[in-house]
C-alpha cells in the first residue's frame, strides 16, 4: 500500500513547521497573570453623571483604570453580539447589585464594562436592552483586547487599586456560574 505523503515530504512538513514556530514573531501581549500590572488602559469619559459619581472621576474627556476611586474594580470584556455575554447579563447585574447591597464592598469595589469591538451606539443598545447599572465603555479598535489577548467574552478581571496603579487579582474567562463565590472573593480582598 502506499501512502500519500512520502517520508521527506513528512519531515520536510516538520521542520517547516518548527522553524515557523522558532522564528515567527509571538504576541507581544499576553492575558496579564495574578500578580501583574494591569496596563494603563485610556478610556473616555462618560457623559453620564452618575457613572463620573460612581467611580470617582473628575472631568476631562479620558481616564485610566488607576484613576477609579475604589481599592477594587471588576472590569467585565464583552461583546453586544455574544451570545454567553447576553446570557451572563442577568448574573452580572445580579453581582453589582449584591456589591452595592454589601456595605464592606459597596464603598471599595466597583465594576465597569468594556465592548470589544463595540461602537457607543452598540454598547448603549447593550446597556439599555440587558438593564446594566454599572458603567461601560466601547473599544471598536479592539485597542484593549489586542493589549490584554483577551480571546473570549465574556472575560472578567479584577484588579487590585494603588496609588493609581492597577494589579490584577483575579482573571475568569466565561461566565460567571456562582455569584457567592465571587462575591467571597471580592471580600477576601484588601
Amino acid at each position: 500500500m502506499r501512502y500519500p505523503f512520502s517520508r521527506i515530504g513528512v519531515l520536510a512538513g516538520i521542520v517547516i513547521a518548527a522553524a515557523l514556530m522558532m522564528f515567527c514573531p509571538r504576541p507581544v501581549h499576553a492575558i496579564p497573570a495574578v500578580g501583574d500590572p494591569f496596563p494603563k488602559i485610556t478610556l473616555p469619559t462618560s457623559d453620564a453623571k452618575a457613572d463620573r459619581n460612581y467611580l470617582g472621576i473628575a472631568g476631562g474627556k479620558t481616564f485610566t483604570i488607576g484613576d477609579i476611586a475604589a481599592s477594587v474594580v471588576v472590569i467585565e470584556f464583552f461583546s453586544m453580539y455574544c451570545p454567553h455575554c447576553q446570557a451572563d447579563a442577568p448574573t452580572t447585574v445580579a453581582l453589582f447589585n449584591s456589591i452595592q447591597s454589601d456595605p464592606r464592598l459597596s464603598k471599595r469595589v466597583r465594576m465597569i464594562g468594556i465592548g470589544v469591538g463595540n461602537s457607543a451606539y452598540e454598547v448603549g443598545i447593550f446597556k439599555k436592552k440587558y438593564g446594566i447599572p454599572f458603567p461601560l465603555f466601547e473599544d471598536g479598535a479592539y485597542a484593549a483586547m489586542s493589549l490584554l489577548d483577551i480571546r473570549f467574552t465574556p472575560t472578567y478581571m479584577t484588579l487590585s487599586i494603588d496609588k493609581g496603579k492597577a494589579t490584577v487579582v483575579h482573571t475568569q474567562v466565561g461566565r460567571i456560574t456562582d455569584v457567592k463565590s465571587f462575591l467571597a472573593m471580592l471580600t477576601s480582598l484588601r
